[in-house]
């Protein structure tokens, strides 16, 4: 199974290393495992589940809201207290064209 350090994953994603960190220290985002040099390794499903905290931080969702929504995802996603918005606006045109590609599959140019 592939691992990326820190230094990699926050390259990649925009996430600073600092943010990771903070991702660990409250139990959000926990490394794969730190190697004996004490490098944070991250895996797939650690990438994976990153993926899914920056989804819901373009949300505008507090850490705490999605701390609940991913500890458990069959139920979690129920017991979170979403905030509701009249006229809701997408924050982000990119994230209201992936829902639209979603929902209705990609269009032929």
């Amino acid at each position: 199974m592939p691992e990326w350090p820190i230094r990699d994953v926050s390259r990649v994603t925009g996430v600073t290393s600092r943010a990771l960190r903070h991702y660990e220290q409250i139990g959000l985002l926990r490394p794969s495992r730190v190697a004996e040099n004490g490098y944070r390794l991250y895996g797939d499903a650690e990438l994976s589940r990153l993926y899914r905290i920056l989804s819901l931080r373009s949300l505008e969702l507090p850490l705490a809201t999605i701390q609940i929504a991913l500890e458990d995802d069959a139920t979690g996603y129920d017991s979170v207290k979403w905030p509701r918005h009249d006229g809701f606006i997408w924050p982000h045109p990119r994230l209201a064209d992936g829902v639209a590609t979603a929902t209705t599959g990609p269009t032929r140019t």
